[in-house]
């Protein structure tokens, strides 16, 4: 799950999908946060103004 989510926060900053990378890097608050809870802050960012939906298990967001 966690390299699920890893990959998730990885696409959408490298995509920059809705955040730009280099501002998400710079960032001093995101930068001083254990990975986990970057990876965490980066996918709330990137989707706070999108509706979630429960995902079921095994299934593969694309």
């Amino acid at each position: 799950m966690t390299e699920r989510i890893k990959a998730l926060a990885e696409r959408a900053v490298h995509e920059s999908l809705f955040i730009r990378p280099a501002a998400f890097a710079a960032n001093p608050a995101y930068a001083s946060l254990p990975e986990a809870l970057r990876i965490a802050c980066t996918i709330r960012d990137c989707f706070r103004n999108y509706p979630i939906r429960k995902v079921p298990d095994g299934e593969l967001l694309t």
